[in-house]
């Protein structure tokens, strides 16, 4: 039997990127434009919808003209950027490189959330990487809600360290380990 190669669509999302105007239009042509307009809203309460014209994104927030979206800071770039590749559906693997680029803490457990969510509800894997302490004690506060009870026992954290003879190993945490190093705040980032 001759090994066979497994493709799996997989995508890097860089986090210090603008977003992708051609995956933000995909999205409001296949109409999911109201998902993403409810994630961008939960991040910036003033935004009630985008619309994407002449190549450019813009978003509604209440006032007589729609604004470009590039004008609202690269943090809701990022989250635009990273959930519109998720709602695509091209890919079953998103990689994130440092999810807490450019976004302010107050809104990452809301884009937590919305990811976790929707990698039920599109069959994703979501690798992200972070060094931030807040990051991961923002995924363990929501973790620990009944809703996502699923999502906790399908959650895993990575932690590259070198070994005694400077090997790198990928150490393995599931959620239980996960929550009892970030409620001892044993260092794991």
């Amino acid at each position: 039997m001759e090994n066979e190669a497994l493709l799996i669509p997989a995508i890097f999302v860089n986090t210090l990127a603008s977003y992708r105007r051609e995956t933000l239009r995909e999205v409001v042509v296949n109409k999911l434009d109201r998902d993403l307009s409810h994630v961008l809203h939960q991040v910036n309460p003033a935004i009630e919808r985008i619309s994407v014209i002449d190549q450019i994104v813009y978003a509604d927030i209440g006032l007589g003209k729609m604004m470009p979206l590039n004008t609202f800071g690269s943090g809701l770039a990022q989250v635009a950027n990273v959930y519109s590749t998720a709602l695509s559906g091209k890919s079953q693997i998103i990689l994130i490189d440092e999810i807490e680029n450019g976004l302010h803490h107050t809104a990452m457990t809301s884009f937590l959330e919305a990811l976790i969510t929707l990698t039920y509800e599109q069959n994703l894997q979501i690798f992200a990487t972070s060094h931030s302490l807040d990051v991961l004690q923002q995924l363990q506060g929501l973790l620990l809600e009944d809703r996502l009870s699923d999502a906790r026992s399908e959650m895993r954290c990575y932690v590259l360290a070198k070994n005694k003879d400077g090997k790198v190993i990928a150490y393995r945490y599931d959620h239980q380990k996960f929550n009892h190093c970030i409620q001892h705040g044993i260092e794991i980032r």
